[in-house]
């Protein structure tokens, strides 16, 4: 294998690594590779083509060999990639679903246009709380505590929130939430059941941005099992009602799905 091509090839599996594994490749030699999803092969393979400088995703559908995409060896459009191999692997196989104990783990599909698009039903599970962030959002962080973060830095409206939302008081320092679902997701209501009922009334009344900021919503522990470091995207959200009395915010999805720049 020479220098350009190992350089492909090595550059292209750390970006599925970095993706969260859903999908790998499978070396059958230097020139070839079977794209492998949840660690077992696809339909789909690689072909880096030194001669002609360019790299070839190809198709089996039955005796045939159907090619989906051509890219340039040397400085491939590796979005482009992996939104044609997300697109295919998913026409033919349905994403399993995330029922207690399963351990699949989605990351989000790519656009061309270099958009990270997440979508309702990814999951992504980390080994710590900031392991987790770093997963979905391709941040370093050694260390995260907050549940918000804002999606500025991306190239989008307000704020990505991840939370418990099981009808179970949470927070700290004195301030509780009880978040949950209505139905199947469209609706989430989020009732303050915390100590300092002032403050917050206080922060309802100044409509300060943060307090009613759209919001990329990911819901921690989705399986009930209490594992905190795993969440599972429920859609963009925004705010449909709230009470100054009761402390209530509603908040109704507005979109299954939200693009993203990642860096």
């Amino acid at each position: 294998m020479n220098g350009k091509k190992h350089i492909f090839w090595g550059e292209f599996e750390e970006t599925l690594h970095e993706n969260g594994d859903e999908y790998g490749l499978l070396q059958i030699n230097d020139v070839i590779a079977a794209v492998k999803r949840n660690g077992s092969p696809t339909a789909l393979f690689l072909v880096a083509d030194a001669a002609k400088g360019e790299v070839c995703l190809y198709k089996k559908e039955g005796l045939n060999e159907v090619c989906l995409l051509r890219t340039d060896l040397h400085s491939p459009d590796t979005d482009s990639l992996l939104l044609e191999i997300d697109k295919n692997c998913k026409k033919s196989v349905a994403a399993p679903q995330n029922s207690a104990g399963d351990k699949s783990v989605f990351v989000p599909q790519y656009s061309a246009g270099g958009k990270t698009v997440f979508k309702l039903g990814q999951v992504w599970e980390g080994r710590s709380y900031a392991d987790l962030i770093n997963k979905i959002f391709h941040k370093q962080y050694k260390q995260y505590m907050r549940s918000t973060l804002d999606l500025a830095q991306f190239g989008g409206k307000g704020i990505a929130w991840i939370v418990s939302i099981n009808g179970e008081p949470h927070g700290m320092g004195g301030d509780l939430w009880i978040n949950s679902m209505v139905g199947d997701g469209e609706i989430i209501e989020e009732k303050y059941v915390g100590d300092n009922r002032a403050k917050i009334r206080a922060e309802f009344l100044a409509g300060r941005e943060i307090t009613f900021a759209d919001r990329l919503t990911f819901q921690k522990d989705p399986d009930d099992t209490g594992n905190m470091y795993k969440a599972k995207c429920l859609g963009y959200y925004t705010l449909k009602t709230f009470d100054t009395d009761s402390l209530l915010r509603v908040w109704e999805r507005r979109s299954e799905s939200y693009p993203l720049t990642l860096k």
